[in-house]
Formats: C-alpha cells, sequence, structure tokens
C-alpha cells in the first residue's frame, strides 16, 4: 500500500468525511446492497459535509448506529460505517492537533479496506479542494456533488 499521509495531512476533515462515505457508497453499489436503510443513512451522512450544527448531526446520527444494531450487516460494511463516523464525531469536542492524527489513522484504515475491498479504486487526491488549512482544519462546507 502506497504511503498516503502526505496526501491526507493536507486534506480538511470534512474531506476525509466525504472520501469515506464515497467509499461507502461504492461499496453498497458494488456488493448490489438494497436495504431500505442505505439511502437514509448516506443522506444523513452527507450532512456532515455542510452542517453548521455538528451536535445536531451527531445527534441524528447516533439514532442511525442504534438502528443499525439491528440490521444484519457484513464486517465490512460495519466497519466502513463505523469508521466514517469516527472521523466525522473524533474531534468534535477538542482541539485539532497534528493534522488531526486521530482522522488520518481511520482515514488510512479506510484506504486499506477500500484497496482490499473494492473493485473501482478511489482517488483520495480528488478531496484536496478541502484544505486542511481552511476552518481550523474542518475545511469549508461543500456539497456531494462537488466530488467528481
Amino acid at each position: 500500500m502506497k504511503n498516503y499521509t502526505k496526501e491526507i495531512q493536507e486534506i480538511s476533515i470534512k474531506g476525509r468525511f466525504a472520501f469515506g462515505v464515497i467509499i461507502l457508497e461504492e461499496y453498497i453499489k458494488e456488493n448490489y446492497i438494497d436495504d431500505d436503510w442505505t439511502p437514509h443513512l448516506i443522506e444523513a451522512l452527507w450532512e456532515f459535509t455542510t452542517s453548521k450544527r455538528l451536535d445536531l448531526w451527531e445527534e441524528k446520527i447516533h439514532q442511525f448506529k442504534n438502528e443499525l444494531n439491528n440490521q444484519p450487516l457484513d464486517n465490512t460494511l460495519s466497519s466502513i460505517i463505523v469508521t466514517v463516523i469516527e472521523i466525522g464525531r473524533t474531534e468534535l469536542y477538542g482541539a485539532i492537533t497534528n493534522h488531526s492524527n486521530k482522522t488520518l489513522i481511520l482515514t488510512l484504515k479506510l484506504i486499506e479496506i477500500a484497496e482490499r475491498e473494492l473493485n473501482k479504486p478511489i482517488d483520495i487526491r480528488k478531496f484536496k479542494f478541502s484544505k486542511f488549512s481552511e476552518h481550523y482544519g474542518w475545511g469549508k462546507s461543500f456539497e456531494a456533488k462537488k466530488i467528481n
């Protein structure tokens, strides 16, 4: 596996999170997962990149996590979902230091999963538009459609 640390350090937490959601979407698509709850989860996850009240986003996601405990999920899907959510939650209530090493490690975990599980690679460089140097590491808000 290539070392992506330097590239990830330049990407905001919102960008890292969006990268994870794209991996989740691709995993769902490639594995023909067609559950009623997946579109609602994806929609709720994407709210992270535009939300001005991440505390309210976190409450909504917490409710989804409780509902997901009742779903039959394969280990990979479960791991992707939990990791993406943790990228969004892990720095919510503390000071961001060291290029958010916590979310960097979680993003590297997602890259490892994607390289192992996905047929279509997701290029982390597509997320460089969301800079870690903006908004104290969080990056500016953006819509999912910005990622092409």
